[in-house]
């Protein structure tokens, strides 16, 4: 495994990014899950103790205000923090997510692990009996993704986040509308009333899981007209003001693949996805999840795809996708001297495109007649 993953386990089908042991076919309920991903380990709080050296070589204690996170497991130091941190043990964390399940329903951990030395922990499970298909084929999986820090530097997180069988791609949702981030508990104050009391807003992901299946069938009915993919991916690639008048986003790397991915990657041949918006978040995606340069390889898209900058990307889509096109950025025009080479390039683009949402029209006119023929 990769450098940045300390540990990792997984049951059933291989995830989406590939990595860790492979533990049976079966669930696994938290107990196993925290064994086989090796999280069965705890962390306590020791102070750092520090004095002062006077000039005449005495020395005067200072009163620690700083601590030491310690791993029992083997004395590693996790982090530093304050005299207000409140550690949340992995066990904690398990029994928190275990109590998302509702009655008669269990959880399945899918995957389970340790980033950097184990200063991050993650557990993902499925809520069983639960898919979601927008669109007759396109079959998404939810998940509940809870992300704990050790190190004093972020919160327990927990949000929903969904894989989309055909291809695996990964996305982020809020869990209630208005919670773009989800349930976040901060390492401060009395941590287990705070756990307790967040279970309620946990139990809204029936709500999360209803509002992505309206907004996917949303954007499945609204397809990207001729001139808004270079503004898209202008908005998507560039929010902030680009000082090159040249700027093309067809010319970048990840304009490239966002755009091969929206014509003819995984999944784009399913009736009702080429040309749309829905199709589009799917490229995005699929460049976060799969295609998007990383220093650490696919350890280095997950934790980014899900913690960092490729959720950023992600979420910046939907925001997009979601609204009217021409709230999004216009591409910036560029000198005629300077498009000679680019225009060429960029008409056959838009070309192919027409012709995809022509054939994918043609498809499901076909799928309608066969259906009422039936």
């Amino acid at each position: 495994m990769s450098a940045s993953v300390e540990t990792m386990m997984y049951s059933g089908e291989t995830p989406w990014h590939g990595l860790g042991h492979y533990v049976g076919d079966e669930p696994v309920d938290s107990a196993e899950a925290m064994t086989m991903a090796g999280l069965d380990w705890s962390v306590g709080l020791y102070p750092i103790e520090s004095s002062i050296r006077l000039p005449d070589a005495r020395r005067i204690e200072v009163h620690p205000r700083h601590y030491a996170v310690l791993r029992d497991s083997d004395d590693k130091i996790l982090g530093q923090v304050s005299e207000q941190y409140r550690p949340i043990q992995n066990q904690e964390a398990f029994a928190f997510l275990d109590s998302m399940a509702t009655q008669g329903q269990d959880l399945r951990y899918h995957t389970a692990g340790a980033l950097r030395g184990g200063r991050r922990v993650w557990m993902l499970a499925k809520l069983k009996n639960h898919q979601i298909e927008p669109i007759p084929g396109d079959v998404t999986q939810p998940y509940l993704l809870l992300t704990n820090r050790h190190d004093g530097k972020g919160s327990l997180r927990c949000f929903f986040t969904t894989v989309r069988v055909v291809c695996q791609n990964t996305l982020n949702w809020a869990l209630s509308e208005g919670a773009h981030n989800g349930v976040s508990i901060r390492h401060t104050g009395d941590v287990h009333t705070k756990l307790y009391d967040a279970r309620s807003l946990l139990q809204q992901a029936e709500v999360a899981f209803a509002h992505y299946s309206h907004t996917a069938v949303q954007l499945a009915s609204q397809p990207i007209r001729r001139g808004d993919w270079s503004s898209f991916l202008t908005g998507l690639l560039a929010p902030d003001s680009v000082e090159d008048e040249s700027y093309d986003p067809l010319l970048t790397s990840a304009g490239q693949q966002i755009s091969d991915a929206f014509i003819s990657g995984p999944g784009s041949d399913i009736p009702g996805v080429r040309g749309t918006r829905w199709g589009a978040l799917q490229a995005v995606t699929h460049y976060t999840t799969h295609l998007r340069r990383s220093q650490t390889g696919q350890a280095g898209r997950l934790e980014a795809a899900w913690f960092g900058t490729g959720n950023q990307v992600n979420q910046r889509a939907v925001s997009m996708l979601t609204s009217p096109a021409e709230t999004w950025r216009k591409p910036i025009v560029t000198k005629p001297e300077q498009r000679v080479t680019t225009a060429v390039g960029t008409d056959a683009f838009l070309q192919r495109l027409q012709q995809m949402r022509f054939d994918t029209n043609q498809l499901a006119q076909r799928s309608l007649k066969t259906k009422q023929n039936s």
